[in-house]
């Protein structure tokens, strides 16, 4: 229901922007006095959604072109918001952009909020630093207020690896526990974490 109700918040809020700050003063403008209540009582909601069905194609069409380039130097050359922009807009294009969230399958144990816990979350990206150590960032989303959350970046030898499907992390936490698996690997086994796969499957120890 998630992604319904924050489309419908969305599409309300742009059709109330148009008939507020379209249609209503150009009903006022433009119609004769005393029809133009009628007017925006009885047909102000249907010409608000046909507006702003309008709305959205041009602008889909609009950032298309060269204008999107545009819009991206405007809002990076302004101080403050150039930070909040820059930040969404990367944070769209990497979800959007291949390979998306394709890759996002992998769900791991991560120390937190202290060593001697854990939470899980979704394995986003690895980070070879200089000195040859790998660090991991962690997104952990919170229960009551999703896509929220906390990104988490530890040496990728503290994290524990799961095979656990990636809506398991949403039951667990949605359900306070209830429906948490039976099988837990709670402490990092030596040795795995290195030849781990992007899909979650545990390593094959060949020791054995």
């Amino acid at each position: 229901m998630l992604p319904f109700a924050v489309m419908l918040a969305i599409v309300h809020y742009i059709f109330s922007l148009m008939n507020n700050y379209v249609v209503t003063p150009l009903a006022k403008l433009l119609l004769p006095k005393g029809f133009e209540d009628l007017f925006i009582y009885y047909w102000g909601p249907f010409v608000s959604i046909i507006v702003g069905l309008v709305f959205l194609f041009f602008m889909g069409l609009l950032f298309r072109t060269r204008v999107r380039n545009f819009v991206d130097w405007a809002f990076g050359k302004v101080p403050g918001v150039n930070t909040i922009y820059s930040a969404i807009s990367d944070t769209a294009k990497a979800l959007t952009g291949p390979p998306g969230l394709a890759n996002i399958d992998t769900v791991v144990l991560v120390p937190f909020p202290h060593n001697d816990a854990r939470m899980a979350g979704y394995l986003m990206t690895k980070s070879e630093q200089p000195n040859g150590r790998t660090l991991v960032a962690v997104y952990v989303p919170l229960v009551l207020f999703p896509p929220s959350g906390y990104t988490v970046i530890v040496p990728e030898e503290k994290i524990v690896y799961t095979d656990w499907p990636t809506k398991d992390v949403w039951k667990l936490l949605l359900s306070g526990g209830l429906t948490i698996p039976k099988n837990i690997p709670f402490e990092p086994e030596e040795g795995t974490n290195k030849n781990q796969t992007t899909s979650g499957e545990p390593a094959v120890d060949h020791n054995e």
